[in-house]
């Protein structure tokens, strides 16, 4: 069977008060395409699938009509689950009518499918808490469902006491234990894999430990031919023996961000996962930061940038542009979204007083906080003790 490994969609998202659904309405439409085009016969949508735990109704209807698109006249199976973003009562709201599309969607640890009458090609044959079994021809796999759980949502299952990550462990040993040797098995999961790159390939080592008290070792997960992540918008192999990817979100959220896409493969119980592929989105519009010296500058710069393109405009310049200036450039660049400044002099200060500071002895660098944060200078005795503490922190290094 081919799969679509796709996350993050963010229905509903804005950037700096700039509305995206025309965008994400495009990129949609491309999802089911690419169905089509690669005939793909499940779709693996690993959550985060609004920007807003309360959506508008614009977005709640794009995200229905979506996965209907994509189900077809079960023509291919679609596989849901509720992300960190997403209200987990509002999205299971139309699982009843779904299932009878061959769409199911897990927004909790206690759900339980069911099979309904089916007539095509791809075809559900059983079904559970927490998994679904999926045939076409021989072919045979069971999908086990990881939805996004915060803590407090784990108070139901019988691992009380036990640390967050071990908890997320032992419910998804327990949708594990559907899995068979003689069928493909795929976990579906929306959570933090340790070790992954958290901000992209420029990230530095901080951002990418952010999260990690709320992360998984995937090896710690089911043994599956393939684990479906979503939650971290960067496309990656987070273990390659596990065949555990992150597809990345399906737009851009941030300036300057990487390629945004999803992925493509195929699996079978006897040759287990082959032609993983990234398939970056062609409707995607790009956050891309700009930064200028003058009006003139910016005119030549943006004459020269997609329509599609959303664009940070940032001045480095002594003083504001003026009021009509700003209205003129927005008037005729639709792509910027917003206009910053930075003014030169604020820059060569701040220069200044880091070159200043870098003389300065510890002494003299907390007298001059203390008189900053208090209003008055430190008496001498303050001053002493610090050097003291100081003095004692020099010989223990």
């Amino acid at each position: 069977m081919k799969y679509l490994h796709v996350s993050d969609l963010h229905l509903g998202l804005k950037t700096d008060g700039r509305d995206r659904l025309e965008e994400q309405r495009a990129i949609m439409a491309e999802l089911v395409t690419i169905c089509q085009t690669q005939a793909v016969d499940v779709v693996l949508l690993a959550g985060d699938i609004f920007q807003n735990s309360v959506p508008s109704a614009e977005a709640e209807d794009l995200f229905v009509t979506t996965i209907e698109r994509l189900a077809g006249k079960q023509e291919r199976v679609v596989c849901v689950i509720a992300g960190n973003h997403d209200d987990p009562e509002r999205l299971r709201a139309i699982l009843p009518l779904a299932m009878k599309h061959n769409i199911f969607i897990c927004t909790n640890l206690e759900e339980v499918f069911q099979v309904t009458p089916q007539t095509g090609r791809v075809q559900v044959t059983d079904a559970g808490k927490g998994y679904i079994t999926i045939k076409k021809d021989d072919d045979v796999a069971v999908i086990g469902f990881l939805p996004y759980v915060s803590d407090t949502r784990m108070h139901a299952l019988p691992v009380q006491g036990l640390p967050y990550d071990e908890k997320v462990v032992a419910y998804a040993q327990m949708v594990g234990a559907h899995f068979k040797k003689d069928a493909f098995s795929c976990l579906l999961a929306h959570l933090y894999a340790r070790n992954a790159r958290t901000f992209g390939e420029n990230a530095n080592e901080q951002d990418n430990r952010i999260g990690e008290l709320l992360s998984v070792d995937v090896q710690d997960l089911p043994r599956a031919d393939y684990i479906a992540l979503g939650h971290i918008h960067t496309y990656q192999c987070v273990h390659r023996r596990s065949h555990a990817y992150y597809s990345g979100s399906c737009i851009e959220m941030q300036y300057n961000d990487s390629k945004k896409g999803v992925v493509l493969f195929e699996g079978t119980a006897k040759t287990g996962v082959k032609n993983v592929q990234f398939l970056p989105l062609q409707s995607v519009y790009p956050l891309k930061t700009l930064v200028v010296r003058s009006y003139e500058e910016a005119v030549q710069i943006l004459q020269n940038e997609p329509a599609q393109t959303l664009i940070e405009l940032t001045f480095v310049q002594d003083k504001p542009l003026s009021s009509s200036m700003i209205k003129e450039l927005k008037n005729t660049f639709q792509q910027i979204v917003t206009i910053r400044l930075e003014l030169l002099r604020l820059q060569r200060e701040n220069s200044e007083e880091i070159s200043y500071r870098k003389q300065m002895t510890s002494e003299e660098l907390f007298q001059a906080f203390y008189t900053k944060i208090r209003g008055v200078e430190p008496k001498p005795e303050l001053v002493e003790m610090f050097a003291a503490l100081m003095e004692g922190t020099d010989e223990a290094n």
